[in-house]
């Protein structure tokens, strides 16, 4: 096998070395999908909160796309329950993808709804942080 004591310490520093690297792109992947996960959340408490501003900042539309969202409509909306799903990154770590689980309540019609939305969202490499690429829920009557 490998005699040379300076053989096998090199060897030994090589495996260490390869070790390191692959934990460090490890630990990267996680601090990102930790990331999502937190930025899915915040937005969906802000949806609970009735900050639809505050969510809509955490939007990015793909191609410059405008949601037309009416916010005098969605005073009346009152989300009373949200559940996010596990979140899954795409292999590009650029991708996530989540589903959002709302119950809310409308005043114009004092009716409870519930709605399931699946949503993209994008690492924005630039600001170091996700945004949400699916319009806001449509919280229908």
């Amino acid at each position: 096998m490998l005699k040379s004591p300076v053989l096998r310490f090199g060897l030994i520093i090589l495996i260490f070395m390869a070790l390191l690297v692959s934990g460090c792109s490890s630990m990267k992947k996680n601090n990102k999908a930790d990331a999502l996960h937190y930025a899915t959340l915040h937005y969906a408490k802000a949806l609970r909160w009735n900050d639809y501003e505050g969510a809509m900042q955490m939007t990015r539309l793909p191609d410059g796309q405008k949601d037309d969202v009416d916010l005098d409509y969605l005073k009346n909306i009152k989300v009373t329950h949200y559940d996010v799903s596990q979140s899954v990154m795409a292999e590009d770590e650029a991708t996530g993808y989540v589903t959002l689980y709302l119950d809310y309540y409308n005043e114009y019609v004092n009716s409870v709804h519930s709605i399931v939305v699946d949503q993209t969202w994008k690492y924005d490499e630039e600001l170091k942080q996700w945004l949400c690429a699916t319009p806001m829920p449509k919280f229908k009557p």
